[in-house]
């Protein structure tokens, strides 16, 4: 009788971080906010609710944010999905965690004044190694082209009249009138005078969001989100179009003398290493 011996394979998990080269620039980030709040833990100060505990600490979504900042990420969306592709750089910097759109956008409409401080900061630290001399900076700027065109655009008053048409949406009351008459429009092809009213003052890009908002809950969510993340890019004084398919771009000058949506970036170069951007 023969004996025949399996080995049954081990599985190891490996730790978050570990598969990553040692000179990421994600332990970097995290090393600077920990020295940062140690520093000014009370930027970090959350006020006590009651209720469900946050899922996510200040800490772990600065990370996030700055790690996504110097990969030129920066729109809540463009985070999320980079959050979602199970990046293990940014899973070491989230503990693991998957924070959604809506949460990032609100960490970063509450938080201006510690992303801002944490640059500060940043900066200051490369003064204290040596690295930066912030005596002479060199600045030159370059436009790029956006990838989307003005049949995009949609004014801030259109903006305004969708968000407000979209919040009275109602999916538990099925005798909502106006979901009703909106789902009549858009999928029977029903024309009724009031609905009628309202779309002719928005342009399409804007009547397709308004469509997407009638067909679910978390849909009419998505869209209000979005919304309210791409006028925290422009001033309430701003008068030209946003637009809706590249929120972060401006509506300029190119070096051709042509007006349309760019980006005008802009390059430093200090004085103690001139060869390296910063």
């Amino acid at each position: 009788m023969t004996l025949i011996t399996v080995q049954q394979p081990i599985f190891i998990l490996s730790k978050t971080g570990s598969n990553l080269d040692k000179n990421n620039i994600i332990f970097t980030i995290k090393k600077l906010i920990k020295e940062f709040w140690d520093k000014f833990e009370y930027l970090f100060h959350e006020p006590q609710k009651t209720g469900r505990p946050k899922t996510y600490s200040k800490k772990e979504l600065l990370g996030l944010t700055i790690a996504c900042h110097e990969r030129e990420i920066r729109t809540c969306r463009k985070i999320e999905k980079a959050v979602k592709n199970n990046d293990e750089s940014l899973n070491y910097i989230l503990n693991n965690k998957k924070p959604s759109k809506s949460t990032i956008s609100k960490f970063k409409n509450e938080n201006e004044l510690l992303i801002s401080e944490f640059f500060y900061f940043t900066v200051k630290k490369g003064q204290e190694l040596n690295l930066i001399s912030n005596e002479v900076i060199g600045i030159d700027g370059t436009f790029l082209k956006a990838n989307s065109g003005i049949n995009n655009r949609a004014s801030r008053k259109e903006i305004k009249l969708l968000e407000k048409t979209i919040q009275t949406l109602d999916f538990k009351n099925q005798k909502n009138s106006l979901q009703k008459d909106l789902k009549n429009y858009f999928e029977n092809k029903i024309k009724i005078s009031e609905i009628s009213k309202i779309l002719k003052k928005l342009n399409n890009p804007a009547k397709k969001l308004l469509e997407q908002s009638t067909i679910s809950k978390k849909n009419k969510r998505h869209i209000l989100d979005f919304l309210k993340e791409i006028q925290t890019y422009h001033s309430s004084k701003t008068n030209y179009d946003i637009n809706l398919r590249d929120p972060e771009c401006r509506f300029m000058n190119d070096k051709k003398g042509v007006y349309g949506y760019n980006y005008n970036y802009q390059v430093a170069t200090d004085s103690k290493k001139p060869n390296d951007n910063i």
